[in-house]
């Protein structure tokens, strides 16, 4: 009995010094636990998953650039805006920066006609975070030279965190809305 089951063991593609009775659902592959992606309809192998997301990458070239110029604009204008709010600016950087990524992301999704990818979600979330961080960088710059040169370090440090949470709370809007992660009720 041992015998016939030493007889039906293969060695993994990838790794061709462990034996294994697992194969891909896919290619039909032999594959080690290491190199074994569990799937709702079974065990599949890296390559096979590599093949099924690159289908979802739709993007093309232009997008990555139509997508960051509309970021840049777009994150430029909402940190500007964010300045101008006479809330608390602790919460107007909360709600702005909410909402101009969403609207950040709604203006690339339609500008690119839909198309998606890993990389035009991290060009859209850079390009917003540099836009939104140029505004910033003169008032940090100010912040630092009266706040810290004057010996008030700590209240110095509470401006500039709370002057770069537009940008964190934009960024981090941006990225999840791009990669479908969406809080809900």
């Amino acid at each position: 009995m041992t015998e016939e089951l030493h007889d039906e063991y293969q060695v993994c593609y990838r790794h061709p010094d462990r034996k294994t009775l697992l194969r891909c659902n896919k290619c039909n592959r032999p594959i080690c636990l290491e190199c074994a992606v569990q799937t709702p309809t079974g065990y599949r192998c890296k390559d096979c998953i590599k093949n099924q997301q690159k289908i979802f990458d739709t993007a093309e070239t232009k997008d990555l650039l139509i997508g960051g110029v509309i970021a840049f604009v777009l994150g430029l204008a909402g940190s500007y805006i964010e300045q101008l709010i006479p809330l608390f600016s602790f919460l107007s950087a909360l709600i702005v920066g909410g909402v101009c990524g969403k609207l950040i992301c709604t203006a690339v999704r339609r500008a690119v006609n839909k198309r998606r990818s890993q990389t035009l979600s991290l060009v859209v979330v850079i390009a917003a975070g540099v836009g939104g961080l140029i505004p910033r960088l003169t008032g940090l710059r100010i912040i630092w030279i009266y706040y810290v040169g004057a010996g008030m370090a700590l209240s110095g440090l509470t401006q500039i965190l709370v002057s770069l949470l537009y940008v964190i709370v934009l960024c981090v809007t941006i990225w999840m809305d791009m990669n479908g992660m969406v809080f809900r009720r």
